[in-house]
């Protein structure tokens, strides 16, 4: 009876570890090509259902769940850089990811177009004091950060009114003011931009044009324009309120 009854324990044990998925606890890793979105998909709505913006840490996936983080790593330069996937995709034959323009300048692969890359899952990164919150899926702006930000007004990404002259470049306009303060943040730390303002506009709605510089003409305004491509944008000039 005794041997019996541990046999049949035994077995219980061993179809109790068949049925588990070994890989049930491990994290993605893959290698593949990377690619990145073109900025006419800016403002799309993704399949996440959160508004694309060329300018943040997002990424395409076919099959990783919506938040994840990973870590994408070039592997020609060993550059880095952690996104969230809030899209599916790439959809082209051979690659396993698709990122924003941000994240490619960050991966030094804006010229060639693609790369091939180490994708590993994350944690989600620490938010920090000094980073703006993140609008949720499906939410209103955060009416504190909004608040800030009137009709008819120029400011800062931190929401100090501004008094700039002349011509500046257009470089981003959104209907989501935490997409220009991303986009401004970028501009100041990996453009090295000092004059980077937020003008708020009205089309049906508040508008939230990120406009660099303060230049007396479009042609002084116009030879920003090469530092501004440098970061994978493109601009066009645009006056200051008067």
């Amino acid at each position: 009876m005794k041997s019996s009854y541990w046999v049949c324990v035994l077995w219980g044990v061993m179809i109790c570890f068949s049925v588990i998925p070994l890989h049930a606890q491990r994290t993605y890793k893959a290698k593949g090509m990377a690619s990145y979105y073109a900025d006419k998909f800016n403002g799309r709505k993704t399949a996440s259902g959160e508004i694309f913006d060329n300018s943040r840490m997002t990424a395409a996936h076919r099959t990783l769940p919506f938040g994840t983080y990973v870590k994408v790593t070039n592997l020609a330069n060993g550059k880095s850089v952690v996104v969230r996937i809030n899209d599916r995709g790439p959809y082209a034959h051979g690659r396993i990811i698709d990122l924003t323009k941000a994240a490619a300048i960050q991966l030094d692969m804006v010229r060639t177009g693609t790369a091939k890359v180490l994708v590993e899952e994350v944690a989600a990164p620490e938010p920090t004091d000094s980073e703006v919150p993140a609008v949720p899926v499906g939410a209103e702006e955060s009416a504190p950060v909004a608040q800030k930000f009137k009709t008819g007004h120029t400011y800062s990404m931190w929401g100090t009114e501004r008094f700039p002259k002349g011509v500046g470049l257009q470089v981003g306009s959104y209907r989501d003011v935490e997409n220009a303060i991303d986009q401004c943040r970028t501009l100041i730390k990996e453009g090295g931009l000092e004059e980077v303002y937020i003008q708020v506009g009205w089309s049906g709605g508040r508008i939230y044009r990120v406009i660099v510089g303060a230049y007396p003409t479009r042609e002084e305004a116009l030879l920003l324009l090469p530092r501004i491509r440098a970061l994978g944008m493109d601009g066009f000039p645009k006056r200051h309120f008067d």
